[in-house]
């Protein structure tokens, strides 16, 4: 098989988006992800992570589930999802664990605004958006809770 054709598989095969280890677990060098990238085959979406470089840019959707596989969607972007809200949110609010690291969340090409949550907390069943990316959402108002059926992260 052509490094092309196993190149396109493989992030095919993830969804739009593979980090270098999926490369080498296909049967890849590093050095060949590399150089497809140089050759313009491959585009790189942040350190370790590509997409098809003739393929549009990823959806903000598929970013989250590859590069932030453990965050899930919440607050206003869940309620956006679920058509309770017309505001569309400048920023990703996100839960992630406490114990992620801070690096793994500073990514350019998106806006996160993070909450990090108890690690009992971040394991809650949630709901999938289309992209793959987990979503919950629970809004304190005035020391009312609402929250979308069956979703419920945490009460401040």
């Amino acid at each position: 098989m052509d490094l092309h054709e196993l190149a396109k598989s493989v992030i095919l095969g993830y969804g739009g988006i593979a980090k270098s280890a999926d490369f080498v677990k296909a049967g890849m060098r590093p050095s060949d992800v590399v150089n497809l990238c140089n050759s313009g085959f491959l585009a790189s979406v942040r350190h370790g992570y590509y997409q098809l470089a003739e393929q549009d840019v990823s959806s903000e959707e598929q970013l989250l589930a590859a590069l932030i596989p453990k965050g899930i969607v919440c607050m206003e972007s869940a309620l956006f999802h679920y058509g309770y809200s017309d505001f569309v949110p400048r920023k990703w609010p996100i839960s992630v664990p406490r114990s992620m690291s801070r690096t793994k969340l500073e990514v350019d090409v998106l806006a996160l605004q993070p909450y990090y949550v108890q690690q009992e907390l971040s394991a809650v069943p949630a709901d999938v958006l289309p992209g793959g990316i987990p979503a919950a959402c629970v809004c304190v108002w005035e020391g009312f809770e609402w929250q979308v059926p069956f979703l419920s992260l945490f009460v401040a």
